[in-house]
């Protein structure tokens, strides 16, 4: 055992030693430092780095500044002469010897170009998003920032970088130097070469992206902050738009017959209510159906932005001689960020008017707020239920037990944005409401007095037509009798006198 422990002493120290050599310092070379020390320089460079060597001069302030004037004037001579600029990327600004050009609601990019000649190619030196995530969250703006983490916003300007020189004709250094870089397509010289209508199409789809992607995380945290039981959101695979569910419910299994059927009477049925209130769609598609179905309107009331490009296109397209036109190699494909709301128009099934749900769903981007979106929705929605209800206990008819003075709609409600006062008798009266996050029909006693043992009577109604919800209406004709009738039988036994319910 002895031995063993020496043998391994051994080849420790052995490997011990073995490190320790490159640690070694070296020796202090004196001659070296003498000669720096006396002359400030080092004397005894081998002769090859002497011959091959070139010290670089210092570039003055003065040749810094005509530099990149000369690069503005560049930059500003292939804007206006040569290259085709989008629509929405037209108001640019060149300062520094780069471009900037701000495409509103969507991105910045800052261009510049590798030299004045024809044959020069334009690369991307920064980027950020125009979009913003509301500041009242938190983690959406630490994690989607308007200016990207370096290792993103690296890979966006190096794959913009490709495409801005997709069709150069130089042999390019860009993109990532272990990968075999692409064999390009020699440009066909009867086309014009429109490298900011690939960056801008390119980016365009990256910022509505950045965009989507922000509205879906802030709907995943809502789905877990009490919305999992009501709501449901789904991705397509291909990431390019989500689907919301809202006021979802649980199949009721109830009998055919609420009620018996008495005498002249006919029987309750329930009807069944939809087991969804309505879906919301967040999607990226293109806007060029909405600029053909407004050509015709263009021509009475042209945009001037559009009439100004369009010339300056032909213009450019033209070539020097002005003796035939060439085609672009790319077009701009305008896309946008649609909110689609298809509500069930049944939902609670209690049937709505469609003047009622009319609602401009637009997403602002320096404000993507999901919950706001969702908010307004769901209390519109809500709203048109009460209104729907309230026309059907006015209603004139056979059956109207309540007068117009007797049912208010009051859309000042701060909870739920919209509730029905609805009066059962003069000392009692009810708020009836739509729950915006649940979907749920919820009442209480606001009477001025309002008494706590009835409160278990509103609860047992809540209930009822929470599992029947297309007899809201009757019930609440049946609760206004019975609460005269209490009232009535309260009053007599307070004077002393008998009173007696007829079931018929």
């Amino acid at each position: 055992r002895s031995e063993q422990k020496v043998t391994l002493t051994r080849n420790i120290l052995g490997s011990t030693a073995a490190v320790l050599i490159p640690a070694k310092r070296r020796n202090a070379d004196i001659i070296t430092a003498l000669d720096v020390l006396y002359s400030g320089a080092y004397r005894r460079l081998p002769s090859v780095l002497r011959e091959t060597f070139e010290d670089y001069k210092t570039i003055t302030d003065e040749q810094v500044v005509t530099t990149l004037n000369q690069l503005n004037d560049a930059i500003l001579y292939r804007l206006r002469l040569h290259e085709i600029v989008p629509v929405p990327m037209s108001q640019y600004r060149v300062c520094d010897g780069r471009a900037w050009f701000a495409a509103p609601g969507l991105f910045e990019v800052a261009l510049t170009v590798t030299g004045p000649e024809e044959t020069d190619y334009w690369y991307a030196l920064d980027m950020k998003f125009l979009v913003e995530a509301d500041g009242n969250d938190a983690d959406a703006v630490a994690d989607f920032p308007s200016d990207p983490h370096p290792w993103l916003k690296g890979q966006i300007i190096s794959n913009l970088n490709e495409q801005l020189a997709l069709n150069s004709d130089l042999d390019l250094d860009i993109g990532d130097p272990f990968e075999e870089a692409p064999r390009r397509k020699l440009r066909d010289p009867s086309k014009i070469d429109t490298p900011l209508v690939r960056a801008y199409n390119m980016l365009q789809t990256l910022s509505l992206s950045y965009e989507l992607e922000i509205l879906y995380q802030q709907a995943m945290r809502q789905l877990k902050l009490g919305w999992q039981d009501v709501m449901t959101v789904v991705m397509e695979p291909n990431r390019k738009s989500f689907v919301v569910e809202y006021w979802r419910r649980q199949p009721q299994a109830g009998p055919s017959l609420v009620s018996q059927p008495r005498e002249g009477h006919p029987a309750m049925r329930p009807e069944t209510a939809p087991l969804l209130g309505g879906t919301l769609t967040f999607s990226i598609v293109s806007n060029a159906s909405t600029s053909s179905s407004s050509s015709s309107s263009s021509a009475s009331q042209p945009h001037v932005a559009n009439v100004l490009s369009l010339l300056e296109q032909k213009i450019k397209s033209a070539g020097e001689q002005m003796t035939q036109t060439r085609t672009p190699t790319d077009s701009e494909e305008p896309m946008q960020l649609r909110v689609e709301w298809k509500p069930i128009m049944t939902a609670l099934a209690i049937p709505v008017l469609q003047a009622d749900m009319d609602l401009d769903l637009r997403v602002d981007p320096s404000k993507v707020d999901f919950n706001a979106l969702m908010r307004s929705v769901t209390r519109t929605h809500s709203q048109a239920i009460l209104r729907a209800v309230h026309l059907q206990l006015v209603k004139p008819g056979q059956k109207t037990v309540f007068s117009s003075e007797d049912v208010e709609l009051t859309e000042d409600n701060d909870t739920w944005g919209c509730a029905l006062r609805i009066r059962l008798c003069p000392s009692q009266t009810a708020l009836l409401s739509v729950d915006p996050r649940t979907g749920k029909i919820t009442m209480k006693d606001i009477g001025v007095f309002a008494a706590a043992n009835r409160s278990g009577k509103f609860l047992s109604v809540v209930k009822y037509v929470n599992k029947f919800p297309g007899l809201l209406v009757g019930v609440i004709r049946v609760l206004k009798f019975e609460t005269i009738f209490f009232e009535l039988e309260q009053q007599a036994r307070y004077l002393g006198l008998h009173a007696t319910k007829n079931i018929n």
